[in-house]
């Protein structure tokens, strides 16, 4: 499992470089089991995947999750991508990112932990020892001083070689 701490570098050893794309929103979709705030529209979890004025809230402070499922066939995800969401808009959060090719088997793959910004970019880059091809991504808050919220998630995969 990685543990990534905010604005730390990646190591000194050479790792592979891997071709990558976004995965398109519309190929996703998202899920919460918090339900608390979903009669509106404003903090549905589908939010999460399309620039809007919107976002996914849970409406409970930690722990609580957001589930992205990939569609139907596995891939191989290298990098995720987090847009905060936060009132108060700055504290120490810890986020945990599982992936699983169901919501039964789900691992952990990475634990960032630090301090963040309202409205600041994330940024998880799975390591190839991480990398197993997967249908669903948990993003898991553990700990923050805010309700947990996204304003955005974006995801990439390896290219097919």
């Amino acid at each position: 499992m990685a543990y990534l701490r905010r604005r730390q570098q990646s190591s000194t050893a050479t790792t592979p470089v891997v071709e990558e794309e976004e995965i398109s929103p519309s190929e996703l979709a998202a899920s919460s089991p918090t339900y608390y705030l979903w009669p509106f529209p404003l903090f549905h979890p589908c939010n999460v995947l399309s620039n809007t004025n919107c976002h996914w809230n849970s409406g409970s402070y930690a722990p609580a999750f957001i589930m992205l499922d990939l569609g139907t066939e596995p891939i191989c995800i290298t990098r995720i991508e987090l847009l905060t969401e936060m009132l108060p808009a700055t504290g120490r959060v810890q986020h945990q990112i599982r992936i699983g090719l169901t919501p039964d088997t789900l691992h952990s793959v990475c634990v960032y932990s630090g301090v963040v910004n309202h409205s600041e970019w994330i940024q998880i880059q799975l390591g190839a020892h991480t990398r197993r091809k997967s249908r669903y991504i948990e993003i898991r808050t553990n700990e923050s001083p805010s309700w947990v919220a996204w304003r955005r998630i974006r995801v990439w995969k390896a290219c097919q070689q």
